[in-house]
């Protein structure tokens, strides 16, 4: 089973990353758009960990974690 998902997400290559950068973008821009944020990074790195946006509304820093899935996706 294990070997079965290992070559599903393979076959994925660039796919996931697309989908996942243009979820980000769309992120971004739903936000400036309504909520007036600042954008101050984008896929913020530290060690092992990362974060999508780091945004700025007024005195408020705001992380952001964007989840995107295809149109087919089934979610519960």
């Amino acid at each position: 089973m294990l070997d079965r998902l290992k070559a599903l997400a393979s076959n994925l290559g660039g796919k996931t990353s697309n989908t996942g950068e243009a979820g980000e973008r769309a992120a971004e821009k739903h936000l400036v758009a309504t909520r007036g944020v600042q954008v101050l990074a984008r896929n913020w790195r530290h060690r092992q960990d990362e974060l999508d946006l780091v945004c700025r509304e007024g005195e408020i820093l705001v992380f952001v974690e964007v989840k995107t899935r295809g149109a087919g996706a089934r979610v519960p």
